[in-house]
């Protein structure tokens, strides 16, 4: 507001001091208090002071990686070749060291070959499982014995199962099968002692495989007495009892008892007599074998391996074939075969003889079958032309001989033997597929097999 005594001398311009004063009124109307300016310079300052602190504390997360500066200094590598060192030499003597071989390890290829598979145990580094025994079909004294029971005792455990009555190894050559028949041997010697009988055909036909036989014998015990020295087999008293006997129409015993002698077992098979009459009992050797020589297993407990060297299926079948088989079953004897194979479907085969009176050759009819429980009566010429068809080789061996080692946990091996000359093998014989068509050994008697066939 402008003051009444203001002086009147200062108005020297009335046309623009109106207008200063309109300015100066319009000042001091419009301006805001003081309280007002204070409060919002304060509201200023907090809101700046929020957002820095919240810049503050977004930033100290943030995090930077310092990377030293790559260096540039060359490096340097020196390399310093040694001199070769020199060990001494230990002059000391080195013991040969002996291993079971495997005979399926063999680096030489068989010569010739059959193409037939054997029955018998699969092979396994687990210890075997025994047939229980059965009853005897004769009276027997002795009859109230307890069962002999094999308890496996192996050290090596393996996957594999043994099964009776399974495919084997078709070893043809007739050494290939003695020296499998060592490595059985040595197997079982893995568990307790055992007695081997060496029961051999004394017919005429075998007269060239008994002298290999005799010749391979050496061979055989020695690498079983180089394994016990090396103690691959446990060192044991008397680990191994041989005994040798022959058959034909009658058995001889060559070795009146079993012997650990070597000389005593080799001269009995050297000066084994050759049977003339043309029969062959081999089931009645293996019951006078039991009969003779079952107290080493029910007095010292010795296993009882029986291998039966052949070249014909045998003449006893029947009874006297079940009686052989219930005794080594109650006694748990093992019984290998080194045997023929039999014709496809037949009963006989043919064999060439040479007469010392004239030089001619003959074809000897011989009894080396059949494979199967009942003769087949197979013809092959009938459908196709042609004589190789008549006699073939079924792949398979003996049914008496088979059922033989199959009940009682054997092998059968074949082999070339002089009565498989006549038999023609056509094609090969795969074991694997053969196993589909492996003969029924449950039978004991053709009127066995009948009964059971009537049924169905």
């Amino acid at each position: 507001m402008i003051p009444d005594d203001y002086p009147s001398s200062q108005e020297p311009n009335s046309s623009q001091e109106p207008i200063l004063l309109e300015l100066a009124v319009l000042q001091d109307e419009d301006a805001p208090p003081r309280g007002s300016r204070w409060i919002a310079r304060l509201f200023g300052i907090t809101l700046s002071m929020i957002f820095h602190l919240w810049l503050i504390v977004t930033l100290a997360d943030v995090s930077f990686e310092l990377r030293a500066p790559l260096s540039t200094e060359p490096i340097e590598s020196d390399f310093t070749a040694l001199p070769p060192r020199e060990e001494p030499i230990d002059f000391k003597e080195v013991e040969p060291k002996f291993e079971l071989a495997n005979p399926n390890d063999r680096e030489m290829e068989v010569r010739k070959s059959l193409n037939a598979v054997s029955l018998g145990m699969e092979i396994a580094k687990n210890p075997r499982f025994e047939t229980a025994p059965t009853p005897l079909l004769e009276l027997n004294p002795d009859g109230h014995r307890a069962p002999m029971y094999d308890i496996p005792q192996g050290q090596n455990l393996s996957q594999k199962m043994v099964v009776h009555g399974t495919t084997g190894e078709g070893l043809i050559q007739i050494e290939s099968a003695l020296d499998r028949v060592a490595w059985e041997i040595a197997q079982n010697l893995q568990e307790r002692r055992v007695l081997v009988v060496w029961l051999i055909d004394a017919s005429g036909s075998l007269k060239p495989q008994r002298q290999l036989l005799q010749r391979r014998l050496r061979r055989i015990y020695g690498e079983l007495n180089a394994l016990e020295k090396t103690e691959q087999i446990p060192r044991l008293e008397q680990p191994i009892l041989s005994g040798v006997v022959t058959y034909g129409a009658k058995t001889l015993f060559m070795t009146k008892d079993p012997t650990d002698k070597f000389d005593d077992i080799l001269n009995a098979v050297s000066n084994a007599p050759t049977d003339e009459s043309g029969v062959e009992n081999v089931f009645a050797a293996v019951n006078q074998v039991m009969d003779n020589w079952h107290k080493y297993r029910v007095d010292f407990g010795r296993r009882i391996l029986i291998i039966t060297v052949t070249d014909e299926a045998g003449d006893d079948h029947g009874p006297t074939m079940e009686l052989a088989i219930t005794k080594c079953q109650r006694y748990g004897a093992k019984n290998f075969v080194i045997g023929p194979a039999a014709p496809f479907g037949r009963r006989k085969g043919l064999v060439p003889y040479v007469a010392k009176e004239n030089g001619r050759t003959y074809q000897i009819p011989v009894d080396l079958g059949p494979e199967t429980v009942v003769v087949e009566t197979v013809d092959l010429p009938f459908w196709y032309e042609g004589p190789q068809y008549t006699y073939l080789s079924s792949g398979y061996g003996p049914y008496g001989l088979s059922r033989l080692v199959k009940e009682t946990g054997g092998v059968y091996f074949m082999t070339n033997m002089t009565t498989t000359s006549g038999l023609s093998t056509v094609g090969n014989f795969d074991p694997g597929l053969m196993k589909a068509y492996v003969p029924d050994y449950r039978y004991s008697s053709p009127d066995q097999f009948m009964k059971d066939l009537i049924k169905y």
